[in-house]
């Protein structure tokens, strides 16, 4: 009778290890592929950053305009082509009015997108000049662009910012200028106005305040033509959509 039991105790620790045999083989061919997708990832990021940027030669640099916050630059350059040879040189201008922050806004207490109508003197001679858009700012010297957005949305919208979500970074149009854009989202409650808002003194600002049908309404029928406002609302899109 024990060497009768022997055998399909036998057998049974066999059928255990061959399954443990074969869940040890599949998790290291995961752990093998992780692997090299990982060292392909690497090399990859690796070569990236061994890739030398092209040249640029900047042979002469001259400010030819100056006012207020506004300036223009003049520039005569040679860059590396992508052949590898150099340009002959090229005269570029380049318009310089620093960077900015901006925010689109949301709040939880009403479920609206908190927004504001301004105008736009640039927008005028093909527009009415009256824009919808998120609130932003140029970015003061010694200023972070979170610090410069908690301001602009303070003085504009009235609301007190606490946490910022980051959206993106962006030249606004790099074939001109070379301003570029952060850009983030912030939600609020009522709590959190604590003024009116408006702008300073020289500006007349007005809060627009939408619901999310209304919101998509706007951009939808075309009401919506400022670019990071644009930027904003496909985020929060897909935002709300993870929701």
């Amino acid at each position: 009778m024990r060497v009768a039991n022997k055998k399909p105790l036998c057998a049974y620790n066999f059928r255990i290890l061959l399954v443990a045999s074969h869940i040890i083989a599949y998790h290291d061919k995961k752990l093998t592929a992780k692997h090299t997708i990982f060292c392909l990832q690497k090399k990859k990021n690796e070569e990236k950053r061994e890739t030398p940027m092209p040249r640029v030669e900047i042979q002469e640099k001259q400010t030819i305009f100056s006012q207020r916050n506004f300036q223009i630059q003049e520039a005569k350059l040679r860059f590396e082509k992508f052949n590898g040879q150099m340009s002959e040189p090229v005269t570029k201008l380049v318009f310089e009015r620093g960077d900015a922050a901006a925010a689109l806004i949301y709040n939880r207490d009403s479920q609206k997108v908190v927004l504001i109508r301004q105008f736009r003197y640039p927008a005028y001679g093909r527009g009415s000049g009256w824009l919808c858009e998120v609130v932003a700012g140029g970015i003061e010297e010694q200023e972070t662009p979170e610090q410069c957005i908690i301001r602009e949305v303070h003085e504009e919208v009235g609301y007190q910012l606490h946490d910022l979500v980051s959206i993106a970074t962006f030249y606004v149009s790099p074939g001109g200028t070379s301003e570029r854009i952060m850009l983030y989202y912030a939600e609020v409650t009522d709590a959190d106005r604590i003024s009116q808002g408006g702008g300073l003194a020289s500006e007349d600002i007005e809060l627009v305040e939408l619901t999310l049908p209304e919101f998509w309404h706007e951009l939808q029928e075309g009401h919506i033509i400022d670019a990071k406002t644009l930027i904003a609302a496909q985020w929060f899109q897909a935002f709300k959509a993870k929701q």
